[in-house]
């Protein structure tokens, strides 16, 4: 507001105005004096139109004047304007005033246009000279032609318009009072209409300017004055006050206001502002929450709502959502130093279905917010330009911590947020703006919790408590975020793990190690996937080490993941499961996810060692590129730049988990190593306990030492011969070259029209004096299998298998197979027969392989070899049976093209077609297989 002054061509000092209301009146002389006769006195209510409103305007300003209708906007302008004289306190006026306040006010409906311009030209004080000499201007400005000698009656309300409007500003003034007179006529007069009161500004003329389209009174003002029920409740810049208006129209039962002295705090309908110096802090929306019930999003600013305290403190705001059967409760606690909120979601649903309730708290800020710190990170917001959309990220940067975060704009400001122990437990998150906002997204997640509604259940209530601060004193500051730190973090050297509130990460030297999801679990139960991430989490720190505990709103399974480091320097996490009541369902598979920096290139098992294929912008799923890991419980990731290591072992004792390798689609790079169970054990006497270790930065003798260890553990080695154990399949390699592929050394029982393979069984592996034993039980056949695995003299490896039936059955086909690369181009078998595999493979997967040559066992081995002109040269591999026996044919057989595979194969079949199989202990068969020496 300007002060008094010699500048001032304006100046309000408690003026009050107010009027009559109608169905008060004394109707007439007649009235009065019945009135008077029966000694009755009618009172008279006033309606205020101003109270005690003072302000004041200097000399070439031009100033918005808005509220909403009846506020008082044009009694202000018609006090200035002379119309009205204040009822109270005083108006001066330094100047003449020119008042559009009601176009064509005046006009005679008989009358020319012409006529008209004469008679209300001279009643606003032209004389006949000045008329004359404006004339040619209005009538150009006007643009309504010949019908200017057309009585106005006849005239379009466009045309009314554009002669009212020319006339009004072709009078002299130092004032000029502008009322709503642009809101009629078309868009081109209107714009013609702007830019000549830009120019009457430019003069130097004072303008107050009475409007409800805020664009406009933005574009035209720098200064506005907002009036509520007669009093200015604001005085100052166009966008804070404009934007204050906007947030404070509609239901004004649910508008509240707290300021003190650093801060002030609006909530209006579900939406909460920040103001600071009389500045908006934050953007469009500001603080608001969004629910999701079930597939319904539901926001807090699209309900009805009320407030049932209000103090100069804080507030209690309450919304119901009748078709949602949701309540919302806020309340709002202030101090001098910031605000406490509290929010309570009311589940109202009676009818006992289950519902599943999660809550995200949403805060807009404006683009000069710049950089933001958690406990371990300080970013810049990351900017999107228009050609980047393909990689936007949904995960956005790291997080450290899921309790305090602070961000900063250009100016200083300090916003501190944390997250205040509740009953829901929820973490940060900012993602990247996909929309080209001129925003800062800050998002407070919380997934729905475990509990739920279901049937003899009370309904529930969701508790989240947060803490806002502003300008927080720094040593303050930073005592809470180290605190933050303590609690969600392990540090052992330069390794570091901490918890940014739904995953889990790793540090080395303060650069991230793991990427996007960092580590994660995966839980396929019912068809359904459930990811750790997507869960809600309980963390507790203690002296050795986090315990954590993650649930979901559908599934009866809690993880209970520990981290802590070992004597060696290993991160050690461990994870259970619990059974939160009794299910007759079990878990389909489990999975252990952890997403590194793309920058380990370089990947190695116990074998094999191999580079991370690139990734494409059209790559946008998960790339299995490690199928063949020897599931030796090791893996290690090299970055050749620094040549910094990152060794990764699963601990586990379950025998049948599977390593992969994948690429993360290209928006989200990473390299992932995953951990895949296919069996999960959960029942009340039995639950699988997994161990996994990861390590930096170790020695080339240390992880090769480790390397060996693991190898030792799963295979079986003979004059560069050697037979792994990848958890459900066997293969062989020789030194490093590997001869099986896919499934393997497997078996296939066809039974119950349909095949059992032995790699869909579970396994375990043991070592008993130089033989390699393996013990597996069919899934869905009433068979185990013990595998015996040992070299003789001659370096042959012999494969025994023998079979346990548990319950009678029925047995069609017997099978042992050898699966080959499909580099092996010839055969040759036992009948001095030999010829070239087939290129191509059949397409009808899942159908009968093609036999290339069969003969009963008796009559010799069976064996594939490279052609020599081959670019990969591989040892020749043959196949026979230690005892032969009649009841076994010896097969030559060419896969499907899924496989792509060569297949030597010993096969039972029963002379009948079908064989009883009684309880009891069986060989199955005993193979010998020997492999050539490379040349």
């Amino acid at each position: 507001m300007s002060e008094s002054g010699p500048d001032n061509i304006i100046e309000f000092q408690d003026v009050w105005e107010s009027f009559e209301l109608p169905g008060q009146r004394v109707l007439g002389l007649k009235q009065g004096f019945l009135d008077l006769v029966k000694g009755q006195t009618r009172r008279v209510d006033h309606f205020h139109a101003l109270r005690g409103i003072s302000f004041s305007i200097s000399r070439g300003e031009i100033v918005g004047i808005v509220g909403e209708n009846g506020s008082g906007k044009t009694t202000l302008l018609n006090l200035i304007a002379g119309i009205y004289q204040p009822d109270r306190g005083s108006v001066r006026i330094g100047g003449k005033v020119s008042a559009l306040l009601e176009l064509g006010t005046g006009f005679h409906p008989e009358l020319t246009g012409r006529e008209n311009i004469s008679l209300t030209g001279s009643l606003l004080g032209l004389d006949k000279q000045t008329l004359e000499q404006q004339l040619p201007a209005i009538l150009e400005f006007a643009e309504i032609g010949d019908f200017i000698d057309v009585p106005v009656k006849t005239y379009s309300t466009g045309m009314y318009v554009r002669l009212a409007f020319a006339l009004a500003i072709s009078v002299p003034s130092e004032i000029l009072l502008i009322d709503e007179v642009l809101s009629v006529g078309d868009i081109s007069f209107q714009q013609k209409c702007i830019a000549r009161i830009l120019e009457i500004r430019d003069a130097g003329t004072t303008i107050l300017f009475v409007s409800h389209d805020m664009h406009t009174v933005k574009g035209l003002c720098n200064r506005v004055l907002l009036l509520k029920e007669g009093r200015i409740v604001r005085d100052g810049e166009a966008q804070y006050v404009l934007e204050y208006f906007y947030r404070t129209m509609g239901n004004r039962t649910a508008v509240h206001e707290v300021e003190t002295p650093h801060y002030s705090l609006l909530f209006s309908n579900g939406l909460l502002a920040l103001m600071i110096d009389q500045a908006f802090i934050t953007y469009d929306e500001g603080l608001f929450q969004e629910i999701l019930v079930a597939d319904r999003e539901i926001r807090s600013y699209a309900g009805a709502w009320s407030i049932t305290s209000a103090t100069a403190k804080g507030l209690i705001a309450e919304c119901l959502f009748p078709l949602d059967n949701l309540k919302l409760i806020w309340r709002i606690d202030c101090d001098p130093d910031g605000f406490c909120l509290s929010i309570l979601i009311q589940d109202l649903e009676q009818t006992g279905r289950k519902r599943h309730i999660s809550n995200q708290l949403n805060l807009k800020l404006p683009d000069s917010f710049k950089r933001w710190q958690d406990v371990l990170f300080e970013h810049s917001f990351e900017e999107l330009d228009g050609q980047s959309l393909i990689s936007v990220q949904s995960f956005g940067q790291p997080l450290a911590n899921s309790t305090v975060l602070q961000v900063q704009d250009e100016q200083g400001t300090r916003l501190f947020f944390e997250l205040l122990p509740s009953a829901t437990p929820g973490h940060f998150h900012i993602p990247k703006d996909e929309m080209h906002l001129p925003a800062r997204i800050i998002k407070i997640n919380h997934p729905a919790p475990a509990r739920s509604n279901g049937p003899g259940t009370e309904p529930i209530t969701l508790e989240y408590a947060y803490r806002f601060e502003i300008n927080l004193p720094v040593d303050l500051e930073q005592e809470k975020r180290q605190q933050a730190l303590h609690d969600i973090s392990l540090t052992c050297a330069d390794t570091c793990l901490y918890f940014n509130g739904s995953q889990f990460h790793i540090l080395d030297k303060n650069r991230q190690i793991t990427e996007n999801l960092g580590i994660f679990s995966s839980l396929y139960y019912e068809r359904a996937l459930f990811e750790s991430h997507s869960g809600q989490w309980q963390l507790e720190k203690n002296a050795d080490g986090i315990q954590a505990r993650v649930t979901f709103a559908n599934i009866p399974v809690a993880q209970n993941w520990y981290f802590h480091f070992a004597r060696n320097g290993q991160l050690v996490l461990e994870i259970s499961f619990e059974l939160l009541r009794h299910s007759d369902r079990n878990l389909n598979q489990f999975h252990l996810s952890a997403l590194f920096s793309p920058h380990y290139t370089h990947w190695s098992d116990v074998i094999q060692h191999d580079v991370f294929p690139d990734v494409f912008p059209d790559d946008q799923e998960w790339t299995l590129i490690g199928k063949q890991l020897n599931n030796a419980s090791i893996i290690h990731l090299m970055n050749p730049d620094n040549q910094s290591s990152i060794l990764v072992e699963n601990g586990s004792t379950i025998s049948n988990m599977q390593e992969l390798l994948f690429c993360a689609e290209y928006a989200h790079p990473a390299h992932i190593i995953k951990f895949v169970d296919p069996q999960p054990q959960l029942t009340l006497n039995q639950m699988n306990h997994y161990s996994f270790h990861f390590s930096l930065n170790h020695s080339e003798k240390y992880v090769q030492t480790r390397k060996e260890r693991y190898l030792e553990r799963i295979s079986l080695k003979r004059s560069g011969l050697i037979l792994i154990f990848t958890g459900t399949q066997f293969h062989l390699y020789q030194h490093d070259h590997r001869l099986t592929k896919n499934l393997g050394l497997y078996t296939s029982i066809y039974a119950q029209n349909q095949w059992h393979d032995s790699h869909q069984a579970q396994w375990d592996l043991t070592h008993q004096d130089k033989c390699l034993v393996g013990q597996c039980q069919l899934k869905k056949l009433p068979v185990k299998q013990y595998w015996y695995f040992f070299f003789n003299d001659q370096d042959q490896l012999i494969w025994k298998i023998e079979y346990e039936v548990l319950k009678p059955f029925r047995l069609n086909r017997m099978q042992t197979n050898i699966m080959l690369d499909e580099w092996y181009s010839n055969w040759a078998n036992g009948l001095a027969e030999h010829g070239l595999f087939p290129e191509r493979f059949a397409d009808d997967f899942g159908g009968e392989w093609e036999i290339i040559s069969s003969h009963k066992s008796e009559k010799g081995d069976i064996s594939a070899s490279t052609d020599v002109n081959r670019a990969e040269n591989k040892p020749r591999i043959s196949l026979n049976l230690v005892s032969p026996r009649s009841d076994f044919q010896a097969n030559i057989v060419n896969s499907d093209s899924f496989f792509r595979s060569r297949v030597l194969q010993m096969l039972k079949t029963p002379s009948a077609g079908q064989e009883e199989q009684s309880p009891g202990r069986y060989l199955y068969s005993e193979c010998l297989i020997t492999v050539s020496p490379l040349t």
